[in-house]
């Protein structure tokens, strides 16, 4: 009684540690080899049970671990098998095949089941790698679309500022062609106008100088005409004296006319632009001297002094020209000098390094009004009578204006009214 109280508490105490076995495998904490290993020491506790237990036991675990896990399944189902076998336990052995059965299906049913699992997984990411490649292809053509669609807006923007630039430059240029088309018709109207304005100015001065010309042409001819004709038929009935005078007088109408003669010619051959200049060196003093030698008759009448103050003593010139120009100055200023005052004639250079020729004379002098009409060379200014009522043309100097430019210089008139005039030739 006891041996068998003893031996039921240890088949209880094995089935208590099965059980716990099963409990601690059902908590899936265990790696596949451990999992392994705990079911060896599983079947070994079930082997210290009775035949029929033991056996029975084993197919139990086989049958608990169908769903659980098939590999855990056979383990236990095959060791059911070998024990029938080694015990000789046919009854056992009927529900061992049952099993074996019953894993055999599961295992084709695993099999199955993963294969189609399989499949359908293949299936899912062949279907997630074609959508994802559909996905990419209409992201690309998207893409493809709006890059296209970007380099069409980029041309049109292109195109359209070309043609605004082109549009612009072609009314750029027409604005410009039209202005400088009014710009170069303004400057050719204002140059039409100043040479109408010239030439009506050359015209007038011309008709005003031959009318002058003619007139004061006659004069002395007649002068000379009428005093020759008296010599002529009475000349036994005038004293010594008288001859001398009238002789004087037509000495003194001859030089007038021809002084006037040449000082139209001279003038002439400026307009015809026939005068050549022809420069050399020449002494001061002999050209000034040479150039008023004829007038100085005029000079004595009215007692007037000639002094010279020549600290440069030659000059490049043209001779003929400057002494045309001497002359007609030296003329005017015997004309407007009062009676015995002196007349001045120098040279120097002044603070410009500039060789100055100058002839100064105390008389009636010019107001500055004057002096701008007498500075333009294209009109003719009336003359004004001398200090001893004498006449003038006012050709004279015209003459050096146009001279004193041929000879690359300049005229300078300073003046001061009612007492002197001076006049620079500057070269």
């Amino acid at each position: 009684m006891k041996n068998s109280s003893i031996k039921f508490c240890r088949v209880n105490w094995l089935i208590i540690t099965l059980l716990l076995f099963n409990n601690l495998l059902s908590l899936n904490l265990f790696s596949q080899k451990e999992h392994v290993a705990l079911n060896c020491l599983k079947i070994d506790i079930t082997k210290k049970l009775p035949k029929n237990n033991y056996i029975n036991k084993l197919n139990n675990l086989s049958e608990n671990y169908w769903c659980l896990n098939l590999d855990t399944s056979k383990v236990y189902t095959k060791s059911a098998l070998q024990g029938t076998k080694d015990n000789n336990y046919p009854s056992g052995k009927a529900k061992v095949l049952k099993n074996i059965g019953v894993v055999s299906h599961h295992s084709i049913d695993k099999k199955y089941e993963d294969t189609i699992f399989m499949e359908n997984n293949a299936r899912a990411e062949i279907k997630i790698k074609y959508e994802s490649e559909q996905k990419d292809k209409e992201t690309i053509k998207t893409n493809e679309l709006i890059i296209q669609k970007q380099k069409n807006t980029r041309n049109i923007l292109i195109a359209t500022t070309i043609i605004f630039a082109l549009i612009a430059l072609f009314l750029f240029y027409k604005y410009y062609s039209k202005r400088q088309l009014a710009r170069m018709l303004t400057i050719k109207n204002k140059a039409i106008t100043k040479q109408k304005r010239n030439l009506d100015i050359a015209n007038q001065t011309k008709s005003k100088l031959f009318s002058v010309i003619s007139h004061e042409l006659i004069n002395p001819f007649n002068a000379i005409i009428g005093y020759t004709n008296l010599l002529a038929s009475d000349y036994d009935h005038f004293s010594e004296t008288q001859r001398q005078e009238i002789i004087a007088t037509i000495n003194k109408s001859s030089t007038v006319t021809y002084h006037l003669v040449k000082n139209l010619l001279d003038w002439a051959r400026t307009q015809q632009n026939r005068i050549t200049v022809d420069k050399k060196n020449y002494n001061i003093k002999d050209l000034v001297e040479h150039a008023i030698a004829p007038f100085m008759f005029y000079a004595k009448n009215k007692e007037n002094t000639i002094n010279f103050n020549l600290e440069v003593t030659e000059i490049e010139t043209d001779s003929t020209l400057l002494k045309t120009i001497i002359a007609n100055l030296f003329m005017n200023a015997v004309k407007f000098s009062y009676a015995t005052k002196q007349i001045i004639i120098s040279s120097f250079i002044d603070e410009n390094k500039r060789n100055v020729i100058s002839i100064k004379d105390f008389g009636v002098g010019m107001s500055e009004e004057l002096i701008q009409n007498l500075s333009n060379k294209n009109v003719l200014t009336q003359s004004v009578r001398g200090t001893d009522k004498e006449k003038g043309t006012g050709l004279g100097l015209m003459v050096c204006y146009e001279f004193i430019e041929l000879l690359d210089g300049k005229l300078e008139i300073n003046s001061a009214v009612g007492i002197s005039t001076t006049i620079n030739l500057v070269f």
